[in-house]
């Protein structure tokens, strides 16, 4: 499902070859992109729908079947971004008081619904916006994942509970609380919108809006997002930090199920994964936000029969030197490969998210793959491996100590609450040991052994070593 919104402020569903295409190429035609559509409107507000081949029938006031989509923007780097929201709760009542069909109170406080106070203890971690520093909330979930570069400024604003009807035409649309379309969900923003504007709050001065709305509502989502904000609109979620992170360009945290089927949300360290841990991001999501700094390894770093030594801090802990964040990892020349691997430590760390991780990926090497670029590449993560050292560790022990794809070997030889020390390792071309590797003492099958101490090198010396001969006495 391809949304847009137009120069005239209408929200439309767009259908067709176009949306398939911009699905086919989602890193082209994320939210916040201009777009040029070719086509014809199936509807443009009430009234009739004009009837399209292969699609006789709306599903959107405003809908749209393209048969050719373009996109342009300016160029933008990774750069800190301060988040800037304006958190609106509503109910659904009708003028009577009534709860509407399909949804309930608004609940999770002592006091049903939630006073701003309350709420505001649940987003702030800065006392002057009325939170609370010692929480874990999505403040400081911003604020300590990112360093401090990333938080929510002086000037956010908690609006009083908003109270609109079951339904009602806004801006020209049809929406409803008895279904949860497109046309229903923006119209519950644009109609908060509406009762807030009467209040005296502008609601374009705010560059980001957060809408939380009553429990059980007949959606099938937990949250929803616009992905990717360029400035040009205003951002819109409807829940906390994994939707906001969609905003600044993320995608899922997924991985391959037991049974080898992928889940884009099957990654349990990181938010944009499934819902709902306290944690930080994972090191591609950290380092496409630009929170972490990684050391980067290309092929010209990596040769056959080379070993590099990372030393790493657990991703919520600002790196000192010689420790680094994470390291991202281009295997190139191998096409079983694809994207590059991103690969960090976790731990727990003080007043942070990741306090909250669960034990099972704390003190552990974490190795994903990921086809980021940039800061505004909003393509999905992939969990690989979960990694730890053990005295006498395996492919086989629980959790491994090395992992292996293509030519390469990535072995953790050290770690504990503060670092990880990782060896990437290159195999040798053919991947097994030579007399000259054995010789120079270089790991050339990459099973983190050297010479005298790798038994392939111990028979390889043995058979090359000259004979001793006996020579008879004149």
């Amino acid at each position: 499902m391809l949304n847009v919104q137009t120069d005239l402020g209408e929200q439309v569903l767009v259908l067709g070859d176009a949306a398939q295409t911009a699905a086919q190429q989602e890193a082209a035609f994320v939210s916040g992109k201009r777009v040029s559509l070719q086509g014809v409107f199936l509807s443009r507000g009430a009234g009739a729908v004009r009837v399209v081949s292969g699609h006789p029938v709306a599903k959107a006031q405003y809908c749209f079947v393209g048969n050719d989509i373009g996109a342009t923007v300016p160029n933008r780097s990774a750069a800190v971004r301060a988040v800037l929201a304006q958190t609106v709760t509503f109910s659904a009542n009708e003028s009577t008081g009534a709860i509407c069909p399909g949804t309930s109170k608004p609940r999770g406080c002592p006091n049903t619904p939630c006073t701003t106070a309350q709420l505001k203890k649940v987003l702030f971690s800065s006392a002057v916006l009325g939170g609370n520093p010692a929480a874990d909330t999505v403040g400081r979930g911003f604020e300590k994942c990112s360093f401090g570069t990333t938080k929510f400024e002086t000037s956010a604003k908690l609006a009083d509970m908003v109270n609109i009807p079951c339904s009602g035409i806004t801006n020209g649309v049809a929406w409803t609380f008895t279904k949860c379309d497109f046309d229903d969900f923006n119209g519950y923003a644009d109609k908060a919108d509406e009762v807030l504007a009467k209040r005296g709050i502008n609601m374009d001065n705010y560059r980001y809006t957060v809408y939380l709305l009553p429990p059980s509502l007949g959606c099938n989502w937990v949250g929803l997002g616009y992905v990717g904000c360029d400035g040009s609109f205003r951002c819109r979620v409807w829940a906390y930090i994994h939707e906001l992170q969609h905003n600044l360009y993320l995608n899922h945290a997924g991985g391959y199920t037991e049974t080898g089927e992928f889940d884009e949300y099957n990654d349990n360290t990181c938010p944009m994964g499934r819902c709902c841990m306290s944690r930080c991001p994972n090191v591609a999501h950290g380092w496409q936000l630009g929170w972490y700094k990684l050391q980067q390894f290309n092929p010209e770093h990596l040769k056959p029969g080379t070993t590099v030594a990372v030393k790493l801090s657990p991703g919520a802990a600002l790196a000192k030197a010689p420790l680094v964040e994470g390291v991202r990892l281009n295997i190139t020349w191998s096409k079983l490969v694809p994207e590059p691997l991103f690969i960090g430590y976790r731990a727990k760390i003080a007043a942070t998210p990741d306090m909250l991780l669960d034990p099972a990926y704390l003190n552990r090497v974490h190795i994903y793959s990921a086809n980021i670029q940039n800061s505004m590449d909003p393509v999905l993560t992939t969990y690989k491996a979960s990694l730890a050292y053990t005295a006498g560790c395996s492919a086989k022990s629980s959790p491994p100590c090395f992992w292996s794809v293509a030519d390469v070997v990535i072995r953790v030889t050290a770690n504990n609450a503060t670092q990880a020390t990782v060896n990437i390792c290159r195999k040798v071309t053919g991947g097994k040991e030579t007399r000259a590797t054995c010789m120079a003492k270089v790991d050339g099958d990459c099973n983190g052994k050297v010479g005298p101490n790798d038994k392939a090198c111990i028979d390889l010396l043995k058979a090359a070593a000259p004979k001793a001969t006996t020579v008879p006495l004149p």
